[in-house]
């Protein structure tokens, strides 16, 4: 199920949808991890707890759990 959502995640993002929308899109959907690229990873702090199984196989994304 969730590879569904971070394609849909991805097809939002292509299509021009800004990322804060995107995520609050999938929030309301009930996704409970959101995507991010290792350096927006690093830069927002707020985005800890890397999925290390997921980034593994996907290399271009890191799969990263939103603290609140």
């Amino acid at each position: 199920m969730m590879e569904g959502k971070n394609k849909l995640l991805e097809q939002m993002l292509e299509f021009g949808y800004s990322r804060e929308i995107s995520l609050k899109v999938l929030e309301a959907s009930g996704a409970k991890t959101s995507i991010a690229k290792k350096s927006e990873a690093q830069k927002n702090k707020k985005l800890i707890k890397v999925n290390k199984s997921e980034a593994r196989k996907n290399k271009k994304l890191i799969i990263v759990k939103s603290e609140k």
